[in-house]
């Protein structure tokens, strides 16, 4: 736990889970604590976690270049399942390129920050 912080922003990020136990150590590293929760959507229903990360806007910025450091997007070959109604005569998972990896994140003001 950190004392005597000034915790006036609230950051979620949603992380891949193949990147998100490097960045995780980067941010214990660099002082920011957060909560990790398992999540699990978008368009290719690919694995990720959620962190919420409560901090002082002035290290917003530092915030920023950990996770541009570590959530680098890249070019995979994900197989889908094709849809039976679309495709009546093909059963076999089709094979398309996808842009992976990354990070997305959504910056929320604190007004009230406790901890005890």
């Amino acid at each position: 736990m950190c004392e005597n912080c000034s915790v006036d922003t609230l950051v979620i990020l949603n992380v891949t889970n193949e990147q998100v136990d490097d960045l995780a150590k980067q941010l214990v590293k660099n002082e920011f604590y957060f909560t990790r929760v398992a999540s699990s959507g978008g368009f290719l229903n690919y694995p990720n976690t959620s962190l919420l990360i409560g901090i002082a806007y002035n290290r917003l910025d530092d915030l920023k270049k950990l996770i541009f450091q570590c959530c680098r997007r890249r070019i995979a070959h994900i197989a889908t399942q094709s849809h039976a109604e679309s495709y009546p005569h093909h059963s076999q998972p089709v094979i398309i390129e996808a842009e992976i990896g990354g990070a997305s994140y959504q910056i929320l003001a604190v007004e009230h920050f406790e901890q005890f």
